[in-house]
């Protein structure tokens, strides 16, 4: 029976599951009444679409598909600051 478990064991552990999974969204507002914290924001989640992508492997996540990053990209470039100015450089 010991030897049953243990070899349970083993066999699930060669097999690679995968997780199911889906997008997360962030809900913000296109005309940010703070100047500072509006730009704190559109550059976080610039970077967490973007350049932070290159840790997702190692924190088993998948990185977002280009079309994805591009759709973000497009997003936070209409976010605005308090006189209008868009906040995403």
């Amino acid at each position: 029976m010991a030897s049953r478990q243990a070899q349970a064991r083993t066999t699930h552990r060669r097999h690679h599951h995968y997780p199911i999974s889906g997008y997360s969204w962030a809900l913000i507002y296109t005309h940010q009444p703070s100047q500072p914290t509006g730009h704190a924001l559109v550059s976080l989640l610039d970077w967490l679409t973007h350049t932070g992508q290159a840790y997702a492997a190692t924190t088993s996540y998948a990185p977002l598909p280009p079309k994805i990053q591009n759709l973000a990209h497009t997003t936070l470039q209409q976010i605005t600051g308090p006189s209008g100015t868009h906040l995403l450089g």
